[in-house]
């Protein structure tokens, strides 16, 4: 059974993507802590000299149900963040989110694969949202 994975997310609680590693607490617990930063020039009609941007850091607990290398995965967490969008202005949030998906890790350790809904509360509003990682476990 491995006990520390390191992956790249596409999505999910980095919105664009985050770099993230996780340690197995126990057998079905994984602990996550991640971190994101990008910045994107509007663009078309929304052209404007600033960029928008955002610095998060992913952080959750999930659980693992099944049997050999095939997990359903099942989570919750919160993202830290900072966020400069044109025209809403900037600052500082706390985003909820939770993990339901699919999670490929073989239990010697190798390449890890998942495929999750990962939707924000932010406020009173539920985003939803997806990811799709790629990674290794040892």
């Amino acid at each position: 059974m491995s006990s520390a994975v390191v992956y790249v997310e596409i999505g999910g609680p980095g919105i664009l993507y985050s770099i993230n590693f996780e340690y197995r607490v126990t057998i079905n617990f994984v602990l996550r802590a991640g971190y994101s930063s990008w910045s994107i020039r509007p663009f078309g009609f929304f052209r404007s000299r600033e960029s928008d941007s955002f610095i998060g850091f992913p952080i959750s607990l999930s659980y693992l149900y099944g049997r050999n290398a095939d997990k359903l995965e099942i989570g919750i967490g919160i993202v830290p963040s900072y966020l400069k969008a044109f025209g809403l202005g900037e600052g500082r949030a706390i985003l909820g989110t939770a993990t339901i998906g699919y999670r490929f890790e073989p239990e010697e350790g190798g390449v890890l694969f998942r495929l999750d809904f990962t939707p924000f509360l932010a406020g009173r509003q539920l985003v939803p949202f997806a990811g799709a990682s790629l990674g290794y476990a040892f």
